[in-house]
């Protein structure tokens, strides 16, 4: 009997509560783009950052935000256009080794 009431209760607290924690994510209007180095990065690479920040400058791309962190770097954007423009100028700068692709994750 205990069963049968705690099966109801938990999908009632786990789906809303599943819903609150991905709100974030979905209803952002900021854009991201992650870029990262192939094979494992141990340190940090201030190389790659300066290479993303002069890319975006030369497509004449005004991020909200970049970071650097142990995967490779974020770049946050205003809109999916921005995105959009912003991943086809970093994949032409920075080449086929660097994974460049669009990031649903606020870093």
């Amino acid at each position: 009997m205990a069963t049968q009431l705690i099966r109801p209760l938990l999908f009632v607290g786990i789906v809303p509560a599943a819903a609150l924690l991905a709100w974030p994510v979905f209803s952002q209007p900021d854009s991201y783009v992650r870029i990262t180095a192939p094979g494992t990065v141990t340190a940090l690479d201030l190389r790659l950052m300066e290479r993303v920040e002069i890319a975006l400058k030369e497509a004449r791309i005004a991020p909200s935000g970049i970071v650097l962190d142990r995967e490779g770097v974020s770049v946050r954007l205003t809109d999916a256009e921005a995105r959009h423009h912003a991943i086809s100028s970093l994949k032409r700068a920075l080449g086929s080794p660097y994974t460049i692709a669009p990031d649903a994750t606020p870093r």
